[in-house]
């Protein structure tokens, strides 16, 4: 039986170095699901995309407090790219439950691959591109009287990274 995954693309949208930390656990967790899925247990599948979901609306949710709080003018859109994930991870969820041999299914691995690579690559771009021209994300912030655990939410560090 054959295992799909989806490669991490190299340097996806240039964003800051948690983002990326963030992306390639989200794509860890994809894998994980894909992998689940060529397997056919449909609990393992089941407990891999509520995985993927938890650490997906945990991601958005700091990706999105961080363009709000920078005044992104795409919000809205990148916001609506995320409730769509979101959406198709429910009605994956709810099919797995109700309907006998979805888990074997390869149609959720198209959804996935095409949602990952198409938001890392254009939405999440966009966003890196905003932060770039907008000089150091922090200094941005600071100048609008953000503070910088709204950057990177459960921190209280001056980078975006938390690294020096």
């Amino acid at each position: 039986m054959t295992t799909f995954t989806i490669p991490w693309i190299p340097e996806p949208a240039g964003t800051a170095h948690d983002f990326d930390e963030d992306h390639w656990r989200l794509l860890d967790r994809v894998n994980a699901l894909l992998q689940a899925m060529s397997f056919g247990d449909e609990t393992e599948v089941l407990m891999a995309c509520s995985s993927l979901r938890v650490a997906a609306q945990e991601h958005f949710a700091k990706e999105e407090a961080r363009m709000r709080a920078l005044h992104y003018p795409s919000t809205q859109q990148h916001c609506e790219s995320h409730l769509r994930l979101l959406d198709s991870l429910s009605s994956v969820q709810f099919m797995l439950k109700n309907t006998r041999g979805f888990a074997s299914n390869t149609a959720p691995f198209a959804l996935l691959e095409r949602w990952f690579e198409a938001h890392l690559t254009s939405d999440d771009k966009k966003f890196a591109d905003f932060l770039a021209r907008q000089g150091s994300p922090v200094a941005a912030a600071a100048e609008q009287g953000v503070p910088p655990s709204v950057l990177n939410p459960g921190t209280a560090e001056t980078t975006l990274s938390g690294r020096d």
